[in-house]
């Protein structure tokens, strides 16, 4: 009787005791986590009409456009610290939006609106689409940098960037 006492014991013991408890197991991180940190840019693309080109690569030597201090550092209250070009940092308010698969970031004269392409704990890649007949001041600021490269906007323009953590 003992022995049986002691089995029944131990298998319940081995039973409850090592049981996958779903409270004890990690979550999923939700896309406002995923974000929340410091990213930089591996990679900026820009396709103008018909013409895609390469503006940044991390770590080249033909970049179009040096872009190794630009930063996003998003903060869980929703605002963003953007380092600029020349290493400025400005603050801007951020969100995700349509069911996490767009963010925008702003401030009180404009807004920019990226969609997702993928956003992990190791990537944040996301484009942006801009007629070149636009009106919205956003997109006017874009369009207006490019033109003071030279750049034709008239056929609109496709702006992708993928980021990496920031070290």
């Amino acid at each position: 009787m003992k022995k049986a006492v002691w089995m029944l014991w131990t298998g319940s013991v081995l039973f409850f005791g090592c049981r996958s408890g779903r409270d004890d197991e990690a979550q999923p991180k939700s896309r406002a986590e995923l974000i929340t940190r410091v990213w930089e840019i591996r990679t900026s693309e820009m396709a103008l009409g018909t013409v895609d080109a390469t503006v940044y690569t991390k770590g080249g030597t033909q970049n179009a456009l040096d872009m190794t201090r630009f930063r996003l550092d998003f903060k869980p209250d929703g605002k963003v610290i953007q380092t600029g070009l020349d290493g400025t940092a400005k603050t801007y308010s951020w969100q995700l939006l349509e069911n996490d698969t767009k963010w925008v970031i702003s401030d009180a004269t404009s807004e920019d609106r990226w969609d997702i392409d993928s956003l992990t704990e190791n990537r944040f890649h996301y484009h942006r689409r801009i007629s070149g007949s636009s009106k919205d001041p956003g997109d006017l600021e874009w369009l207006r940098l490019l033109q003071n490269y030279g750049l034709p906007t008239a056929q609109g323009v496709k702006l992708t960037v993928k980021m990496i953590p920031a070290p």
